[in-house]
């Protein structure tokens, strides 16, 4: 088999040693994989890393639109889209965001969030691609990256633009106890009714506490499906209903369990 092609690549005006490069088929995603997932594993944050991207991809019909900044050999910059139909219009956004939060560009030093952001924007107005939105739902605005994506964009930034984020909580346990989490994290009251839930769990019966191995995760996602229907079922419904979504969960959580990062 050939090799895979590689990404357009061009340079922005004023940044000549940085290369920007737009990345479209699946199979060149490898050649970038390593590094983005270094930028990715720096920043913190599974929904930006190759992995979510590929699982994303692989049951849904967008394509992937990731650019790529290169200060010589070194990647210093990825903000990974997808490109996806919604009806009549071709939209821009990143992988999997109703799924996830706290979306951005990855960037390394001499790059930073918003520059990253500049040189994506003039890459998808040089690109040829005729988009008609792009959307940036549960994306992270801090830097005021997403600012200066749509200036780059130019006079078609005039066209549609949609920014949405929900809440969605989230908790940092790195170096702390289950009671001092408790304790530092939550209100009087949660921590109170947390606390007899669990002597209620207790006392009912048998309890027994089991760790999945790595091999167990594609089974352990099924069963976390599962009580999540029952949790839900006679309430609405769940909110994880479409097939492709609990396969893109299940297929991520089996990359990141062989990578050391599910708990």
């Amino acid at each position: 088999m050939p090799p895979p092609p590689p990404p357009d690549e061009d340079t922005p005006s004023g940044a000549a040693e940085l290369r920007v490069g737009v990345v479209r088929e699946a199979r060149s995603l490898d050649t970038l994989a390593h590094s983005w997932r270094g930028l990715a594993l720096r920043d913190g944050n599974p929904f930006l890393t190759p992995e979510w991207l590929r699982a994303w991809t692989a049951h849904h019909a967008d394509k992937p639109f990731v650019v790529a900044v290169h200060d010589g050999d070194r990647l210093v910059g990825i903000v990974p889209l997808v490109v996806r139909r919604r009806g009549p219009l071709t939209v821009l956004g990143f992988a999997g965001d109703r799924l996830g939060d706290g979306f951005r560009p990855l960037a390394a030093p001499p790059l930073d969030a918003r520059g990253a952001a500049a040189l994506a924007g003039s890459a998808i107005a040089r690109s040829g691609l005729g988009w008609d939105l792009v959307q940036l739902a549960n994306c992270d605005p801090a830097d005021g990256w997403a600012d200066a994506l749509e200036a780059a964009l130019g006079r078609r930034a005039t066209s549609p633009w949609n920014r949405r984020r929900e809440e969605r909580p989230r908790i940092d346990v790195e170096g702390r106890t289950w009671d001092e989490y408790l304790a530092s994290a939550v209100s009087r009251r949660t921590r109170k009714e947390t606390r007899r839930r669990v002597r209620r769990l207790n006392e009912s019966g048998d309890v027994a506490f089991t760790l999945a191995e790595v091999g167990d995760a594609a089974d352990a996602t099924d069963t976390l499906f599962h009580l999540h229907d029952l949790r839900w079922s006679g309430r609405g419904g769940s909110s994880i209903e479409a097939d492709a979504d609990r396969d893109t969960l299940r297929d991520f959580n089996v990359a990141a369990a062989e990578r050391g990062w599910l708990r």
